[in-house]
């Protein structure tokens, strides 16, 4: 009875710790980053590039869906 007992306090306790973890993740102020390896004229685009055609229109997305981009060392 008392292993019971423990075991659903530590629960009830888990339990309680969880929810108020998620209060303050959801109060914090999250900055999404999008990070950018290279921006290439080349024909063919890798995983890691995009065009200049393509990275106008991303941006352009962004600020139309009023995001404020920023560069990294004004969030830092």
């Amino acid at each position: 009875m008392k292993k019971l007992l423990r075991y659903l306090t530590g629960v009830i306790i888990a339990a309680i710790l969880i929810t108020a973890a998620a209060a303050v993740l959801n109060t914090a102020y999250v900055v999404p980053v999008a990070m950018y390896h290279s921006i290439d004229r080349r024909d063919k685009e890798t995983k890691l590039s995009v065009s200049p055609e393509s990275f106008a229109r991303q941006i352009e997305y962004l600020h139309k869906n009023h995001y404020y981009v920023v560069g990294l060392d004004k969030v830092a």
